[in-house]
């Protein structure tokens, strides 16, 4: 049986170690720290747990197929549940202005169209658009291995990166769509999870809040630290 090193027990190096030990592999991890997990971990004080890191989930699927690898039943090794309103947007100004945002997109257009029909119509054209731009992500880009230069750099790989749009901020392409500047800012705000102001990163960033809009925001049972412990439970 050929043997694997994984140096690592982060997220990362936990899941290849699953993907390894199901196609047949011998697999050692090698961890500086106490406890698996890398930056997804948890702090306990006073009857109190806290998520650091990581703290919500998007695309369940994703986390989901580790365990199908493994041959084993997601829902034995993780609890989801899906949050509604996937959360709540103020506004800091006199009206003290409070929106709820859903995944549910019936939910969600009855509150845009309170708005006006403009803004309902707008966000259906953005969000066809982004859509777009995201199946072109995942088919090219992110489900797709590089394993040399050639596989990215090339034409066909060319054509379909122009696609994206990446040259556009995330704010200003919205506003093509959506005049609206409060559902602009809760549609986009999500940006910062990655440090990047909505004005200045690239629009392709703007599949962030789709995702959430088109996959639901989902919080795991006993923090996103179960996801490192019930990997971990995988391999030993």
């Amino acid at each position: 049986m050929k043997k694997v090193i994984v140096i690592g027990a982060g997220t990362a190096g936990l899941a290849c170690a699953v993907r390894l030990l199901a196609a047949g592999y011998a697999v050692d991890i090698y961890e500086k720290n106490a406890i698996p997990g890398g930056k997804m971990h948890q702090i306990r004080k006073d009857g109190y747990t806290f998520d650091v890191g990581p703290t919500l989930v998007m695309m369940p699927s994703i986390y989901e197929d580790v365990f199908r690898a493994a041959g084993r039943d997601p829902a034995d090794y993780l609890s989801m549940q899906p949050l509604d309103p996937m959360y709540t947007v103020y506004f800091d100004r006199p009206d003290h202005a409070r929106y709820d945002v859903s995944s549910n997109l019936t939910t969600l257009m009855q509150m845009l169209e309170a708005r006006s029909p403009q803004t309902a119509s707008g966000f259906l054209h953005y969000l066809a658009d982004i859509y777009d731009r995201y199946l072109v992500a995942v088919d090219h880009f992110i489900t797709r291995p590089f394993r040399s230069r050639k596989d990215f750099y090339n034409l066909k790989t060319l054509r379909q990166a122009l696609k994206l749009k990446t040259f556009d901020s995330a704010d200003h392409m919205m506003s093509r769509y959506l005049a609206d500047r409060d559902v602009r800012q809760m549609l986009s705000f999500q940006t910062l999870y990655i440090g990047v102001s909505p004005q200045k990163g690239p629009s392709l960033y703007n599949i962030i809040p789709m995702i959430e809009l088109m996959y639901g925001v989902w919080f795991l049972k006993g923090g996103m630290y179960s996801m490192a412990k019930a990997m971990t439970r995988l391999i030993t």
